[in-house]
């Protein structure tokens, strides 16, 4: 979206404006035609503008061809990389650009625009229910990314009409707190039986114990934090 304002404020429209998404366009030939498009000169437009979306996903051979392009680039052509990632673009390539970093948006605005999502729902008819305290558990985890919330919302209501913070952690498969604080209250007291226990509890319900042990680790990163910076 950024991108996009960038391109209609040089250009005055979104004319001679073209979106590539580069993890299914990373090959060499996709680079090559990504130069071809650069050099040409755009007709009733003072910029040709290339957005490149999700550019952490391009091949190193992709990046060896857009080398020359950012070197050489002609005046008439403007390109704009997108990513979420930028430590997983190439030194060579970051030190030929200008680079924006973009803030996360706070967690109680992300909350306030979930209700005025869910409020503008609602005065157009459709029966919905929220506890405030369910969006900003949303906000929380979306962790400053607006996109990531109301793809979460959309998945609740998918869910059911009613959201709440029950209806949240189902909806998102969120894993059980209670099972994070046993365990680390049993490691805190070396408790072997009650460690035994809870591990046993999570790994026959069903759940991938891979993935909850990852978020043990997260849950354990924000319990120092929390208390670091209280």
């Amino acid at each position: 979206t950024i991108a996009r304002i960038i391109a209609k404020t040089l250009n005055g429209s979104l004319d001679n404006v073209t979106e590539i998404d580069i993890a299914s366009h990373s090959s060499v030939d996709d680079a090559r035609e990504l130069i071809q498009e650069a050099a040409q000169y755009p007709v009733g437009t003072k910029y040709k503008i290339l957005i490149l979306d999700e550019v952490q996903a391009a091949s190193p051979f992709f990046w060896g061809a857009m080398l020359k392009c950012l070197e050489e680039q002609v005046g008439s052509a403007i390109i704009i990389m997108c990513t979420t990632n930028p430590e997983k673009i190439p030194a060579t390539i970051l030190s030929r650009v200008q680079t924006f970093k973009l803030s996360k948006i706070s967690t109680e605005n992300i909350a306030q625009r979930l209700k005025y999502i869910l409020d503008s729902e609602i005065s157009e008819g459709r029966e919905i229910q929220y506890d405030e305290s369910a969006l900003s558990y949303i906000a929380v985890l979306a962790n400053g990314g607006m996109r990531d919330a109301i793809t979460s919302l959309d998945k609740c209501l998918a869910f059911g009409n009613n959201i709440t913070s029950e209806l949240v952690e189902k909806a998102l498969d969120l894993p059980n707190y209670d099972n994070y604080f046993g365990l680390l209250n049993a490691l805190v007291k070396k408790n072997n039986a009650e460690i035994t226990q809870v591990i046993d509890r999570v790994y026959n319900s069903g759940t991938n114990f891979v993935k909850w042990f990852e978020g043990f680790h997260g849950f354990l990163c924000n319990i120092v934090k929390y208390v670091f910076l209280k």
